[in-house]
Order: C-alpha cells, then sequence, then structure tokens
C-alpha cells in the first residue's frame, strides 16, 4: 500500500472577563482532512486457507477519503479565589474518517468498504479544581456526559477474512472522576483518584 494524508486545522478563540473572577470562553476548531491511498496485490494465492480469492494481482485499487469539521465549544470559569476554580463547558470534537489497510486484500474489498466516517463527539462537563491548606492539598472533581456519533471501532469481518475500522452507530459516556494530591510532608505524598 502507498498512503498520502494531509490535515490542516486552525483553532480561534474569544474571552471575555465578564468580571474579575468570572469569564467566558467559547471558541471553534476547523479541520479538512485529505487521505488517499492505493493498495496492489503483488503477488495473488488463490489456493488460500480460507477458501477465499485474494484481489487481483497487479491491479491497483485507489482510495480517496476527504471531510471538513468545525467543533466549537464554550466555557464558563468562576475563581471564587485565587487557588479554586469552578468551571462548567459544552464541548464538541472530531476524529478524522479514513482507509482501513487490511493484512489481507480479498476479492470483494472495494473504496466504498475499505472506507471510513469521522467520528464526533458532543457533550458538557462541570468541575472544581483547588489547591487547599497552605498549597499543601490539591484536590479536583469533574462531572460528564459525552455523545458520539460514528465511533470508530475495529470490526471483523467473516466474508473478507479481514480486521478493518467501522463506526458504530453511538456511544455515550458520562460519569465522575476525583483526584487529590496530598503534600504531608517534605518527603511524604499521597496521591489518589476515583471515577
Amino acid at each position: 500500500s502507498r498512503s498520502n494524508n494531509k490535515s490542516t486545522s486552525v483553532f480561534g478563540q474569544l474571552r471575555w472577563k465578564i468580571t474579575p473572577d468570572l469569564e467566558l470562553a467559547g471558541g471553534a476548531r476547523y479541520t479538512h482532512d485529505k487521505k488517499q491511498t492505493t493498495l496492489l496485490v503483488i503477488q495473488n494465492n488463490l489456493a488460500t486457507a480460507t477458501g477465499r480469492t485474494s484481489y487481483p494481482e497487479g491491479v491497483p485499487l485507489p482510495i480517496s477519503y476527504s471531510n471538513n469539521n468545525v467543533s466549537p465549544d464554550v466555557t464558563l470559569t468562576w475563581k471564587p479565589s485565587s487557588n479554586q476554580t469552578i468551571y462548567a463547558g459544552y464541548k464538541t470534537g472530531y476524529k478524522a474518517g479514513g482507509i482501513s489497510n487490511p493484512a489481507v486484500t480479498a476479492v470483494s474489498m472495494t473504496a466504498a468498504n475499505l472506507s471510513f466516517g469521522p467520528e464526533k463527539v458532543k457533550g458538557f462537563e462541570a468541575g472544581y479544581k483547588a489547591d487547599l491548606f497552605a498549597n499543601t492539598v490539591r484536590f479536583d472533581i469533574v462531572g460528564y456526559r459525552y455523545n458520539y456519533n460514528g465511533l470508530q471501532v475495529s470490526s471483523y469481518d467473516s466474508i473478507r477474512v479481514a480486521y478493518s475500522i467501522r463506526n458504530a452507530a453511538k456511544a455515550r459516556t458520562y460519569g465522575i472522576a476525583s483526584s487529590f494530591q496530598w503534600l504531608v510532608t517534605d518527603r511524604f505524598t499521597l496521591d489518589g483518584n476515583i471515577g
């Protein structure tokens, strides 16, 4: 196989200090992806162990993928003191689609069934971060909920006898995560986290 991949991304953000301790930030990331792959079987063994035939020898299989995406986000941050932060945000994200490159090139492979789409996510998170007790304890806690569309997963195709990347319909992840670091003495620190 021979591949050529190009990705261009630009991020911009505006911040507004509503008050000295309250800030609203909003931004977006633009991404353009272009991928091209050519698969070529250089030796074809029609009597494979699986009984299936390989893609024709010497016939290139060109595959192209191109996509554009804009992922916005917005966050409201409040600092009740210099060592404490409370925030809430709406976030979106994007992982480019692409082209699967299987180890076995079956005769059934086409440009359409070797391509997979982008993975997109959007959701909310809110959290609290602080350095407490004369900066001897660092603590944070965050709650989140994100919805994924087109989740990219590796799957086995029994017809082509190969693993490839495909898009699942949807997925959701949510929860609470927290961690702390306590400087008990100059030589003794306790760390912990839970999710």
